[in-house]
Order: structure tokens, then sequence, then C-alpha cells
């Protein structure tokens, strides 16, 4: 019975020592895909991170890389009325999805320098999405949505972002054929609902 209890063993580690001689290449392998897929972030980050208002948009392009849309924003100066000193006139917006749940938008003053960043998808923000928003609106704040979707009653459209959350949600946006918000709000992200029967 000794005899037994101790070839088991020895199969035992001879069974994990092949698993984990098979699996370090494959490891290996995600690993590197993993990190070439973080490095192939343009500028190499992610999120802002420590940059500050004052900063200049060489900083900004060094670290976060070239923006996905450079926007002039609502009220920016014109010649004939001219923006406050530091003052933001345009919004650099750095997309990190369509499976990531941020979307970094980096406010810059007329001379190139950051006023402020923030992540577009927080929940406090997707809270101010309402009916009778209009399309332009919506984008403006949040940035492209990860899907578009048309829907069959009435011209209709769906779009939906990923956002920061625990759970399994994303938020989603009803456009009417006027594109103006008609509901707005959380539901089940379908890459989770699956059916279980």
């Amino acid at each position: 019975m000794e005899r037994f209890r101790i070839a088991h063993i020895v199969q035992a580690d001879v069974a994990e020592r092949l698993t984990r001689q098979a699996a370090a290449p494959v490891l290996t392998v995600l690993l590197a895909a993993g990190l070439a897929g973080c490095a192939g972030l343009a500028g190499g980050h992610y999120g802002p991170g420590p940059l500050a208002a004052g900063d200049s948009s060489a900083q900004v392009l060094a670290r976060m890389g070239t923006p996905d849309e450079r926007r002039e924003l609502p009220g920016a100066a014109s010649a004939q009325a001219p923006q406050a000193a530091g003052a933001p006139v345009s919004r650099w917006v750095y997309v990190r999805g369509p499976m990531g749940r941020h979307t970094y938008m980096i406010d810059l003053d007329r001379q190139g320098r950051v006023t402020g960043w923030f992540n577009a998808l927080e929940p406090q923000r997707l809270q101010q999405i309402v009916p009778a928003m209009s399309q332009s609106e919506v984008l403006q704040r949040l940035g492209p949505p990860a899907e578009r979707r048309a829907l069959a009653l009435e011209g209709r459209t769906l779009w939906a972002w990923r956002f920061p959350t625990y759970d399994c949600e994303w938020f989603v946006a009803t456009f009417d054929a006027r594109q103006q918000v008609l509901d707005a709000g959380t539901m089940t992200d379908p890459r989770c609902d699956v059916d279980i029967d």
C-alpha cells in the first residue's frame, strides 16, 4: 500500500512539472502579447497620470500620443469676444475603447497649456445625459460610443459606452429620428449576458 502511495505522489509530481513546463511558453506568449498591446498605445501610456494644469501640449503628446479627436470647445474665443486668459479653448480626446472603460478629455488653453483633464465615462458624468439632448452634445460630453446600433423602431439608434464599474454593465443612450436622446441609463453588457441553460 505504501509503495502505491509513493508511486501516486511521484506520478502527480511528474504531471505537475510537465504541466508547468508546457504552460511556461504559452504564458510567456500571452504576457508578451499583453505588454505589446499596452505598448501599442500611442505615447505608451493608457491614461494622463501625472499631467497637471500648466503642462504643455508637447508633454501631453509625449505621454498620450496623438489624440483621437481635437475639438474646439463651445464658447471658445472668437476675434470679437476674446477668451479669458487660461480658459480652455480646445479639447483633446483619447478614446480607450471599444473594450476600454475610459475616454480621457484633456482641455488646453490658447497657449497650448493643460487647464485640466477628466475621464468622460465616470458615472457622475453619465448621469448628465438626459432626454432631448442632441447627439452632438452627447458626443461632446462622452466621446465616441463603443457601439452604435440601428433599431427597427421608427428610425431610432442606440449608442453604448463601457464605463468603470465592478458590474458587467454599459451605459446606453437611445436616440429618436431627430437625433435627440429619448432615454439613457445602464443595462447589462451583452458580453456578460450569457444563457446558462
